[in-house]
């Protein structure tokens, strides 16, 4: 009996070994394809932005750019709307808000969009101390997050923004190694550039969106730590030319 005992328990020690090992395969395959989408989404905004600027005004096949296109993000939720993570998605990627928050009592200002096979971005963010550059999509969804980091609420042009992405190493998974005064651009889908210094940072609960959104910072980014339960928030003060 005994060893029949410890053989199953040896079995089933070798299962959860096995299980583990494919989760972390699926995981490391899935960061690894995210990796990928942001960056071939970047190689057709560049060539669309860099064929809008020129004289012959051709963008980049697949890729249109819409200046005067509305990109608020959909703002039906309810007031107690709340950061918590997908069950869907395996626990060393998971982070985002079940829905976006209450709409603002001043509209949200338009910012000009650009379409890229069928997703709509609204530019992209450059944070070249950690090495990398991600296109922004102007709302989010569960299967968007797995392309690029996704707008969560608010526009550049009232200092409201919040950006939100997956922890994949090649889009949210380093931002917390960003320092206080470290350098970072937004660059809109028309070329305005918008730059900010780090400014600080949080780790904030799942249903802390109110304090997400509390306007302390001129433009926001957050994932999840392992395992979802709290968020890596970094806060940015915008740096104005003069």
């Amino acid at each position: 009996m005994r060893k029949f005992l410890g053989a199953l328990c040896m079995l089933l020690g070798l299962a959860l070994l096995a299980g583990a090992a494919w989760l972390l395969l699926e995981n490391r395959a899935e960061e690894s394809a995210a990796g990928d989408a942001a960056g071939t989404v970047m190689s057709e905004m560049r060539a669309a932005m860099e064929g809008a600027l020129s004289t012959t005004g051709l963008a980049s096949p697949g890729a249109s750019v819409s200046p005067d296109a509305s990109a608020s993000p959909d703002a039906s939720a309810s007031p107690d709307a709340s950061i918590s993570p997908d069950a869907s998605v395996s626990p060393e990627s998971t982070l985002v808000p079940e829905a976006t928050p209450v709409p603002q009592a001043t509209p949200i200002p338009e910012m000009p969009t650009m379409t890229i096979d069928g997703e709509t971005y609204i530019g992209y963010l450059e944070m070249p101390t950690i090495g990398l550059t991600l296109p922004v999509m102007s709302d989010w969804s569960y299967p968007k997050l797995r392309i690029a980091p996704c707008r969560y609420w608010g526009s550049v042009y009232d200092n409201s923004m919040v950006i939100m992405a997956h922890n994949y190493d090649r889009h949210f998974g380093r931002i917390a190694t960003l320092e206080l005064g470290d350098p970072v651009q937004f660059v809109c889908a028309d070329g305005e550039i918008f730059s900010y210094v780090v400014s600080g940072h949080e780790t904030l609960q799942p249903r802390e969106v109110e304090h997400m959104l509390d306007g302390s910072a001129d433009l926001t980014l957050f994932t999840c730590t392992y395992g979802g339960r709290t968020r890596v928030t970094v806060r940015l003060s915008r740096v104005l030319a003069y």
